[in-house]
């Protein structure tokens, strides 16, 4: 059975990794990408290893280069981070890692080789990062800035979430822009745990189930529609429920 919460999240997830580079918001101080952060929060044999492989499918069937053209790998240090960013400008890029709870809490720490990352992915998120200026730097080596198009995929369990946010990172900024997918429980029958096979079109098609390559050539006919970046015009509606959640938060 699917783990609907995680897959509601993942799916806006996949469609922010396949459009994010085709648009933005115009606010009056900045452009803002499309950018999605998500933390998925759900324990062992719940499904979260489906959701994830759905997401992918999705985003493989229609960014060139498949998923691993744009994941950046696991466990970065701001240096590595911030020389990868550069050399992506303007390039879509999703930090996606799936056990997370360590990576939380020493991002949140700030401590030995993660110091600093919280601000740089933060940077990130509003669409600009500079240059990190060090001791024998020349003026015109490399970009100054990058123009970032970065999302951030987390995967941990309940209990892992909530022993590793700290009231820190919500002064931060950083939890009011993660979009949280707490899945339910996991259900273990006979049937969950009997292996099932694939269908022949997943034979022939590297695994993806046939209504995800449909949404795929959907979304690929959609950017297809787009040439460049384009404005994206927020709703009223859309404001207010923005608006709401940032009242909650402070609130809270």
């Amino acid at each position: 059975e699917p783990n609907i919460p995680l897959h509601k999240v993942n799916a806006w997830v996949a469609a922010s990794l396949c459009f994010s580079d085709r648009g933005f918001f115009n606010l009056q101080q900045k452009q803002v990408p499309l950018s999605l952060w998500s933390v998925h929060a759900s324990d062992s044999g719940s499904g979260k290893e489906a959701a994830k492989n759905q997401m992918q499918s999705v985003v493989s069937s229609v960014v060139p280069g498949g998923w691993e053209s744009i994941a950046l790998g696991d466990d970065p240090s701001p240096q590595a981070l911030r020389e990868r960013f550069l050399d992506r400008d303007g390039m879509v890029s999703v930090l996606a890692i799936e056990e997370a709870t360590s990576f939380i809490v020493g991002m949140g720490k700030g401590d030995g080789y993660l110091r600093g990352l919280r601000e740089l992915v933060l940077q990130a998120f509003d669409g600009r990062v500079a240059k990190a200026i060090r001791r024998g730097d020349r003026d015109g080596e490399g970009p100054t800035y990058a123009q970032t198009v970065f999302s951030m995929w987390l995967q941990t369990t309940w209990a892992g979430l909530t022993r590793s946010l700290t009231v820190d990172d919500l002064e931060a900024g950083l939890i009011g822009r993660i979009i949280p997918a707490i899945g339910n429980p996991p259900k273990i029958t006979r049937d969950s745990l009997t292996p099932k096979e694939g269908s022949e079109f997943q034979y022939q098609n590297n695994g993806i189930h046939l209504a995800l390559k449909l949404i795929g050539n959907s979304y690929m006919d959609s950017r297809q529609e787009f040439s460049g970046r384009k404005r994206i015009r927020t709703t009223r509606e859309a404001v207010e429920r923005y608006v709401d959640a940032r009242e909650d938060i402070l609130e809270y």
